[in-house]
């Protein structure tokens, strides 16, 4: 039955969100970066300032995608049988109120913000140092430099993710980041705040540094084709 939950349309459907979370609103740092950067010296910014900037942009993009990120989360658990992305939404906002829709907004604050920061840091640094010695196309040393920041990030950060998705599966139950870390501790011990590492920081390492590389690369051919847009957000 094409219409079942669990038929093809559903099983299509259940992809559409993570499709969209996996396109530009997964890195807003980048669309964002075009103008802080245009602000700011030109050249490589210190760590500190990477990481305010790429902690900012994604702090606001994850809460105007938080529904979709909840909505995608119970997709994936399996628990929950939604017709559609749609039907989730008023779903979830019928029975749960906003509450519902950003369960676990605090949680996503406390993964995003650090992700961006830590990455957007990190990418720079890794960057400055294969530029100062490697010598390879700029290809090779963005998507390289992404992929040892997004390991890193997506590491250090990946028990937040892990509270994160606990608490948008079932926010009556896990109502608050300190009550959802004691059951996870009692039901998995430290053991389970890196349940499922390894699929997301491939996902997550994978995602950043193809976006960040696409970043790097057409940016410039943009600035140089339209001259006047690029000094328009410079000033």
């Amino acid at each position: 039955d094409l219409d079942h939950p669990t038929g093809v349309r559903a099983r299509i459907d259940r992809h559409t969100s993570t499709i969209i979370l996996c396109g530009p609103p997964s890195e807003p740092s980048t669309p964002n970066m075009t103008v802080l950067r245009s602000r700011r010296s030109k050249g490589l910014h210190s760590a500190t300032q990477s990481a305010v900037m790429g902690g900012g942009a994604r702090i606001f993009a994850a809460g105007v995608m938080l529904p979709l990120t909840v909505v995608k989360t119970r997709y994936e658990s399996g628990r929950f049988q939604y017709s559609s992305v749609g039907g989730a939404l008023v779903a979830i906002a019928r029975t749960e109120g906003l509450r519902g829709l950003f369960s676990g907004a605090v949680a996503t604050g406390l993964r995003d913000a650090p992700y961006s920061s830590l990455y957007l840091a990190l990418y720079n640094t890794f960057k400055g140092l294969l530029n100062d010695t490697a010598g390879q196309p700029s290809v090779y040393i963005s998507m390289t430099a992404g992929l040892m920041a997004g390991s890193l990030a997506s590491l250090i950060t990946h028990p937040q993710d892990v509270i994160k998705t606990w608490m948008q599966l079932d926010n009556t139950v896990h109502s608050s980041i300190l009550g959802t870390l004691r059951t996870i501790f009692k039901t998995a011990g430290i053991r389970g705040l890196l349940l499922g590492a390894g699929p997301r920081i491939v996902r997550r390492t994978l995602s950043s540094a193809i976006a960040w590389t696409v970043y790097e690369q057409v940016t410039p051919v943009l600035m140089r084709a339209y001259p006047v847009a690029a000094k328009s957000t410079s000033s």
